[in-house]
């Protein structure tokens, strides 16, 4: 498991960390990864469990992740100022 691992982290730097997690889990490695850049959880995750106050609200691929409106209300405040 690993938790914020691009926090604090240099911009320059997070690419770098992506590749080393995406080398691992070719490798076989199953990785949990607690995260809220939401860009680096999209580029490394095969599937997302999103919760909100401890609840599960969704749990899918990224595709549909960012779709799913009660993630975009929980996180983003609602569908309309996305699209707004």
């Amino acid at each position: 498991m690993i938790d914020e691992v691009t926090g604090g982290v240099d911009q320059r730097t997070i690419p770098s960390l992506i590749e080393i997690i995406k080398k691992l889990n070719k490798l076989g490695v199953t990785i949990i990864n607690i995260e809220h850049n939401m860009r680096v959880i999209m580029s490394l995750s095969d599937r997302i469990l999103a919760l909100n106050r401890g609840q599960k609200i969704a749990f899918d691929i990224p595709e549909n992740i960012k779709k799913n409106e009660k993630v975009l209300d929980a996180y983003l405040g609602g569908i309309e100022s996305v699209t707004t």
